[in-house]
This record gives C-alpha cells, structure tokens and sequence, in this order.
C-alpha cells in the first residue's frame, strides 16, 4: 500500500470578506506559514439566494511512517474482525439448513 495524504486544518481567522489589502493577505500567509500550512481552501456557498465563500487555511503531507503503520494496522484488524463475522453468518446458514 502506498502512503496517503493527510490533510489538518490550521485554526485562523483568514478575515477576507468583501475586501481585503495585499498586505494584510501576505501578513496572514505568513503567520500561516509558520503555522504549518501549505494550501487555502476558498469553497463559495449558496444561503437563502446569498452567494458567499467560506476561506479555510490547511495543512496537507505525506502522513508519516508511524501513521502509516497505525492505518495498515487498522485495516487488518477490520479485515479480520469482518471475516470473523462472514465465517460466524456462514456457519449459521450452513447449521440452519442442514448444510
């Protein structure tokens, strides 16, 4: 399995509404930056006929070697426990018509 992308929200208030300088926005990049961010999410809406947009900051990497195994690990142990559950069905179907 090849490792994923993890994606984190980073927690600023990113006060773009209507209007907003350049120097303000390369002030928040930069404090964003050094958050840890690498990507801003602008996604438009729709409320009630308004149109507006809802601007996220967030964080995306490769996730790391530990989280890696913890997902694989994860993973098996779901696998297991569903074969568990079908071996479990089947057994019972077999047992209920004498199979």
């Amino acid at each position: 399995m090849k490792k994923k992308f993890r994606i984190f929200d980073v927690k600023y208030n990113l006060n773009w509404i209507y209007s907003v300088s350049i120097e303000q926005i390369k002030k928040d990049l930069i404090a964003l930056e050094k958050m840890g961010a690498t990507h801003i999410s602008i996604e438009p809406y729709e409320t009630f006929g308004e149109v507006d947009v809802h601007i996220e900051a967030e964080a995306r990497r490769l996730e790391t070697d530990e989280e890696y195994n913890e997902r694989i690990l994860e993973e098996q142990k779901r696998e297991l426990i569903h074969k568990q559950y079908e071996i479990r069905t089947f057994n019972k179907i077999k047992a209920k018509y004498n199979l």
